[in-house]
């Protein structure tokens, strides 16, 4: 949104996100999300990098939804299929 300062430090937009008016979607494996009209054009949207955490002595990228303390691991890989039309 205009106005708002986008937060560009990967590790504060791991935990907060880019700015604090954002909206924060967890989609499931295998999920199709289709972007048109405003969500296309003037919205921003992107994937976080995620937060480092310990797991058995091993860092690993985990994702959290709603609260910091509730962690998501991710997969090893992530693919992403964009079709945009004019």
């Amino acid at each position: 949104p205009a106005g708002l300062e986008r937060r560009t430090d990967a590790a504060v937009v791991g935990e907060r996100s880019w700015t604090d008016a954002d909206v924060d979607c967890l989609l499931e494996r295998r999920t199709v999300v289709h972007f048109c009209a405003a969500a296309r054009s003037r919205w921003m949207h992107a994937i976080r990098s995620g937060v480092l955490v310990d797991v058995d002595g091993e860092d690993k990228v985990a994702d959290w939804w709603g609260q910091i303390d509730y962690l998501i691991g991710r997969q090893p890989e992530r693919i992403s299929i964009v079709f945009a039309f004019a």
